[in-house]
């Protein structure tokens, strides 16, 4: 079962804080991240592997 990361992330992008997800594969991981009750911007990782960035939009991502 792989491990997953989220970064919870602020409204310019920067990391407030993390918690660790088992799943199955990367859609059951995506899954229970958009399912979480917590609102706001969130980056999920495998290891080294950048897996999903939420579609709520950072300040610093309006820029670009």
């Amino acid at each position: 079962m792989p491990d997953y990361r989220l970064y919870f992330l602020d409204p310019q992008g920067h990391i407030q804080g993390a918690q660790d997800l088992c799943a199955g594969d990367d859609a059951a991981a995506i899954g229970l991240a958009e399912d979480r009750p917590e609102a706001g911007p969130f980056e999920m990782w495998s290891g080294p592997r950048k897996v999903w960035r939420s579609s709520q939009q950072t300040a610093e991502a309006g820029h670009g």
